[in-house]
C-alpha cells in the first residue's frame, strides 16, 4: 500500500489489495513517519481506478479527529490501513 495524498477530507492511496466500493476503512497516520503514535482516522471508499493490477482509490474521511487537524501543520509522510 502506498500513500498517494492526504487531506484533512480524505486520502488517496495505491494499493494491490481490492477493497469494496463504499466500504469502510480505518487509518494510522503519521507526520513523522512513527505509526506508534499515530493518529487512527476512519473513511469510506467514494471511489476506485484499477490500473495494471494496481487500484487507486479515494476515501472521504467520516470523522476527522482533533489531533488529526493538528498533524496538517505539517505534511504527513505515513499512512497505514488498520
Amino acid at each position: 500500500t502506498r500513500m498517494q495524498n492526504v487531506s484533512l477530507g480524505g486520502i488517496q492511496f495505491e494499493s494491490r489489495e481490492s477493497y469494496p466500493l463504499d466500504g469502510d476503512l480505518k487509518f494510522l497516520i503519521s507526520r513523522d513517519g512513527d505509526l506508534s503514535g499515530g493518529i487512527e482516522a476512519s473513511g469510506r471508499i467514494t471511489w476506485i481506478r484499477k490500473n495494471r493490477g494496481v487500484y487507486r482509490y479515494g476515501v472521504r474521511f467520516e470523522d476527522i479527529p482533533d489531533a488529526l487537524e493538528s498533524q496538517f501543520s505539517g505534511a504527513c509522510k505515513t499512512a497505514q490501513i488498520v
